[in-house]
């Protein structure tokens, strides 16, 4: 009988000790500990960006004088406000970046080693062609040959193509020597044709030196019968061409504007005062502000609007399309009843509906709405709701939070360090919630970084605190309106995207389901929405781009958003492209960013096949 074990069908291959201190993980750590620190910072920044008040500092300050006249007061007050609120503004700014630069690097420390096709033989093709000195030195001192011919015409191509650029150029100054030394003199004597004069102009274009030298490099990379090179010079064509287009369009977009005495690069109009209110805002404000603060301000209100209306759209539309399959007819025809209407009525026509048809012809002060005790009001002055409104040690908190942070996601990490070998979590989901809300709720019992307001009505308005600020959560009809069209508008869509997600799912899956003897909710909860999530994602992404660009026709009701704060600010400084450009840049942001995140949760949902 042979001495060799006989490995059974469940047996495992045995595995190799892990080195934790080998290169690779030692680079992985750098970059850990690196976005760690540097969110450390981040948080920091937003701790100290909180605890600046410019109102309280600049009457501080006024305080401490003495033998001042009014208008020397004003003088001071509103010097010391723009001086505290320029350095609040820092303090965001670099809480911005260390945020971004750590989760940069918490990325990095996960997929550097995916980046290394960066110096693969079609990239350094890239970079010769792009980048004539980074050419040079790959084709000196980093591209090794070792005897390889293969690689020895690799390197031969790289040196050759680097002289793309450069031969571009000599063509531009070709070009320019013929129209000072000939065009022009021949023009002062002869009547030249305007057809010539604006060739040579078009070929004095930089963007034309750009092309002609790709071009080069595109020809030396067909001479050279590699395909490497010629796919790489094939797509650098093409984009050298688009490029040029839009490099025209803009520089005729740039001439037309700078004729009108007008520039599309000066935003410091951004630190001019403002001199104009909001009516609703995150952030401290007045007509002291600079125009900066307020386009902040209105960028504020739009994030808000949009997150909230996604947040409320997706519970609505998930509960409107599983009520469309329901077998009860009542339920499904009211679902269906409201689908049709929303979607067959405009949403600027639904906005002003509810604004004025539903919102201000709700009762007066006096005569208000309660609910729950008094805990909820309704009249035309607004939706007041219970709420928890941050303390002056709110701030004492953050560092739970962060703990709290570290400790959900050791725990995820623990969870699924067993799905390799098992196909199976280590512990319920439930316990990494259990850690996170365990530390938080130990710093709430020990800083009290909440309180709890109940709203009421005090003179002409809802009731405010010492800060001037409603107590629970006042919810204005202007901002009530458009939240509660963009959920109806949009859930409705939403709805009829669930409802296509789950038909998408094989009835099998359904009746296998039951054969189980799982009931109809866990059903739903367990089989078709997990699946059906793959079909609704995709389709559903568009909707929360839809909502987060339709929230620009709350003005249209009065609502402060990030469009009205722009409209009033190019009507006040005059800086209408600028302005534009800020506006159109707000929204790609958002939109890029609702993209992302959504394309991040598709690929987590996918079914992976082994």
């Amino acid at each position: 009988m042979s001495d060799t074990a006989i490995r059974q069908p469940d047996d495992t291959e045995p595995s190799e000790p892990t080195n934790l201190f080998s290169k690779d993980r030692l680079i992985t750590y750098f970059f850990i500990a690196l976005g760690i620190v540097l969110l450390i910072f981040g948080a920091v920044n937003v701790q100290n960006w909180a605890q600046i008040n410019p109102e309280q500092v600049a009457q501080d300050r006024i305080d401490k004088e003495t033998d001042l006249s009014k208008a020397e007061e004003v003088s001071l007050y509103t010097r010391q406000l723009e001086a505290t609120s320029a350095s609040k503004a820092g303090q965001a700014k670099n809480a911005v970046r260390f945020i971004v630069l750590g989760v940069a690097a918490l990325w990095v420390s996960q997929n550097w080693r995916r980046r290394r096709q960066l110096f693969s033989e079609y990239m350094l093709y890239a970079y010769s062609f792009l980048l004539a000195p980074v050419g040079w030195i790959l084709y000196l001192f980093g591209y090794r040959t070792h005897g390889d011919k293969n690689r020895k015409v690799i390197r031969r191509n790289i040196g050759i193509m680097s002289l793309a650029i450069p031969a571009g150029f000599v063509a531009y100054e070709l070009v320019y020597l013929l129209q000072a030394f000939v065009i022009f003199p021949i023009g002062h004597n002869l009547a030249v044709s305007s057809f010539v004069v604006g060739m040579v102009n078009f070929f004095l274009s930089p963007q034309i030196a750009l092309l002609a030298g790709i071009a080069v490099g595109g020809y030396v990379a067909f001479r050279t019968k590699d395909v490497r090179a010629v796919s790489v010079a094939g797509q650098l064509v093409i984009l050298a061409i688009v490029l040029v287009i839009l490099s025209w369009l803009g520089t005729n977009a740039a001439n037309g504007i700078k004729s009108r005495g007008l520039s599309a690069t000066e935003f410091g109009f951004l630190d001019n005062t403002a001199s104009f209110d909001i009516s609703e805002h995150l952030i401290p404000y007045n007509r002291t502000y600079t125009y900066g603060r307020a386009f902040f301000v209105g960028a504020l209100n739009t994030l808000l609007l949009s997150v909230v209306g996604i947040f409320l759209a997706t519970a609505l539309g998930l509960f409107v399309g599983i009520a469309r399959l329901s077998t009860n007819w009542l339920l499904s025809t009211l679902a269906r009843v409201f689908v049709e209407l929303m979607r067959n009525v405009p949403l600027l026509v639904l906005l002003f509906f509810i604004y004025a048809g539903v919102l201000l012809q709700l009762p007066q002060r006096e005569n208000s709405i309660r609910l729950l005790g008094d805990r909820i009001w309704l009249n035309n002055r607004g939706v007041a709701l219970p709420w928890f409104k941050p303390t002056a040690t709110f701030s004492a908190w953050m560092p739970y939070l962060i703990t709290a942070l570290v400790v959900m996601i050791v725990l995820w990490y623990f969870r699924h360090r067993t799905y390799p070998t098992t196909g199976r979590p280590a512990f319920s989901g439930w316990y990494v919630s259990l850690g996170f809300a365990a530390v938080a709720g130990a710093g709430i019992l020990a800083v009290h970084p909440l309180i709890y307001q109940v709203p009421f009505i005090e003179g002409f308005n809802y009731a405010k605190d010492e800060n001037q600020r409603y107590l629970g959560l006042v919810m204005t009809p202007e901002f009530f309106g458009a939240l509660a069209g963009l959920t109806l508008y949009t859930g409705a869509y939403i709805g009829e995207v669930v409802r296509a997600g789950i038909q998408a799912v094989s009835k099998g899956q359904r009746e296998a389901a039951t054969a189980l003897g799982l009931t109809q909710s866990q059903n739903l909860q367990l089989i078709i929405l997990p699946q059906a999530l793959q079909v609704i994602i995709p389709p559903l992404t568009n909707q929360y781009l839809n909502l987060a660009k339709n929230s620009s026709l709350a003005i249209a009701i009065g609502y402060a958003d990030l469009f009205a704060v722009a409209t009033t600010t190019f009507n006040q400084s005059g800086q209408s492209v600028q302005v534009i450009l800020m506006l159109m840049a707000s929204y790609l942001t958002l939109s890029l960013t609702i993209s992302a995140t959504m394309n991040f949760i598709n690929s987590r949902v996918k079914i992976r096949e082994r």
